[in-house]
């Protein structure tokens, strides 16, 4: 990646409860197109992925990336 512009990222989040397998996610993916030139960074918060079902505390779960793409220029 050394000398390349990052054109845009995508990825997705994963959310399990603790001790289990089953993803609480609905299909969710998030992406972002400010160019980035070598050394540079950005950074910004997004909002919580639709869960398949309620959960009193978003804390407890055990949050993980599904799949992250880095496309560059």
């Amino acid at each position: 990646m050394q000398g390349k512009t990052v054109e845009k990222v995508s990825f997705a989040l994963s959310a399990r409860r603790s001790g289990r397998s089953t993803d609480l996610t609905e299909y969710n993916s998030f992406e972002d197109d400010h160019l980035l030139k070598p050394n540079e960074g950005y950074g910004i918060c997004w909002s919580v992925p639709k869960l398949k079902e309620s959960v009193a505390d978003l804390r407890e779960l055990q949050w993980s990336i599904k799949y992250k793409t880095i496309y560059l220029k």
